[in-house]
């Protein structure tokens, strides 16, 4: 076996920062922290335009190692390199520098009776493939509801290499396979009928241009300059503090990736209410944009993260970031609610028992009108009291003795409904469990200030 392999240009770097002195340990549960986030993750979008970004790759072996050595390096200069492995690529996302790229040499779409998909990007490395596309076309009665079947559960998507292998749309696709097709075999959510099925798109690859540029991340500690200001004009201690983590510099625009701090073992997360407001240092409104090609992952640490992009042209620092909104936290775990429901022997979908059961999870309350079976689960409608829309969420629901393996929900200013599916319908008597209610605070707003710093 030979095991002088040649070192990349990173590991050369790592053993050059080799040092003797202990590092800090809250600055290693912050680094920690930080390499969790940036591993790649891709969510999909419940909107009825689904979109899958790409965003923090994988962290590669390398990484690994940084990470087994950490106790032996010097903190800043662990930072710094760590820094350095991520940049942002324009029209591609935030990548790892030191592993091979390739991408979508270009955009793809599709069009079948009025229905448009569109494969906008792909990444692909040694570890996975991301594919991010658009659906536009689909009309408002296609999806399903109460008056049909269910919808198309969300679909497994593959890539079919040249020769005929299937793979997961998220699996590495070999580097020396330059050509595959993108295969859809449902719209999510649209019943069957109603829209085109079994969509092929074909994908090109090609290598990340030698020549491009890949723009550093820097890291930036930025946190709010005042106390969020609440429509309840209370003044005390927030769970949350808007930061700014991360920003690039591309020509004279600037990116600024942000999110809110948790206070450690908090259950809950902020909502964004409105726009994001920025004003610069004359009180100028700042214009910006959201970059499409960036998508943070939060994490327990860093809730609903953020992503901005302005034109620093005639801009005064430092600016201001006002975001407004409210956080849930949940109410009490240990809270439960249960009613005994019989579904019967044989029950029939479209099959709806109205309750109007009140559930009460400590202080709050929501009326449970009806039960609605579908093809394999429960659909519960819920309605809201004493004005409490938007206070509070619909409890969580399980009926006991069956495994959930799919289901979805969504709500309004009346009430809002949760599907539950399973691998087959529950029939007979069903004991249901409500729990794990969130209440939300008044509407607040948080600010935090910034201006560029130079990249060391």
């Amino acid at each position: 076996m030979n095991n002088n392999l040649p070192e990349s240009n990173l590991e050369v770097k790592i053993k050059a920062l080799l040092a003797s002195r202990e590092p800090d340990a809250e600055f290693a549960a912050r680094l920690s922290k930080q390499l969790n986030q940036q591993s790649m993750r891709s969510e999909r979008n419940e909107k009825r335009s689904f979109q899958l970004k790409p965003a923090f790759l994988t962290l590669s072996g390398v990484v690994i190692f940084l990470l087994a050595v950490l106790l032996y390096f010097s903190p800043d200069a662990v930072y710094a390199a760590v820094r350095r492995l991520f940049g942002y690529l324009p029209g591609v996302g935030i990548v790892n520098e030191d592993a091979p790229l390739r991408i979508l040499k270009e955009p793809v779409s599709v069009t079948r009776d009025g229905v448009t998909i569109t494969v906008k990007r792909a990444i692909l490395t040694s570890q996975d493939t991301r594919i991010e596309y658009d659906i536009t076309g689909i009309p408002a009665g296609a999806y399903a509801d109460q008056e049909h079947a269910s919808g198309c559960p969300l679909p497994e998507e593959y890539v079919v290499l040249p020769d005929g292998t299937r793979l997961n749309s998220y699996s590495p696709i070999p580097s020396e396979v330059d050509h595959a097709t993108f295969l859809m075999p449902c719209i999510f959510n649209t019943v069957a009928g109603a829209v085109p099925t079994d969509w092929e798109l074909p994908l090109d690859f090609v290598p990340v241009p030698p020549d491009a540029t890949i723009l550093p991340i820097v890291e930036q500690q930025a946190v709010e300059t005042a106390a969020p200001s609440s429509t309840a004009g209370k003044s005390q201690a927030e769970p949350f503090t808007l930061a700014i983590d991360q920003f690039v510099q591309d020509g004279p625009a600037y990116i600024l990736m942000g999110s809110f701090h948790a206070m450690e073992n908090l259950d809950g997360w902020v909502q964004i209410t409105g726009d994001i407001r920025i004003e610069d240092s004359s009180g100028r409104t700042v214009a910006y944009t959201i970059p499409e090609d960036i998508q943070i992952a939060g994490d327990a640490a860093r809730q609903t993260p953020w992503v901005i992009k302005f034109d620093a042209g005639g801009i005064n620092f430092p600016i201001t970031i006002r975001i407004p909104g409210n956080y849930y936290t949940q109410v009490d775990p240990n809270l439960t609610f249960a009613i005994d429901f019989d579904a019967g022997e044989e029950p029939q979908f479209g099959q709806e028992w109205n309750l109007n059961e009140k559930i009460t999870l400590g202080k709050y309350s929501i009326l449970l009108e009806s039960i609605r079976a579908s093809v394999n689960g429960y659909t519960f409608k819920y309605k809201y009291l004493n004005n409490q829309a938007g206070a509070i969420t619909m409890p969580r629901v399980q009926i006991e003795g069956f495994e959930i393996v799919g289901g979805g929900g969504g709500g309004g200013p009346d009430g809002g409904e949760t599907t539950l599916e399973f691998r087959q319908i529950p029939t007979g008597k069903l004991h249901v469990v409500f729990s794990n209610i969130y209440a939300a605070t008044n509407d607040q707003t948080w600010q935090v200030q910034w201006q560029p710093e130079q990249t060391k």
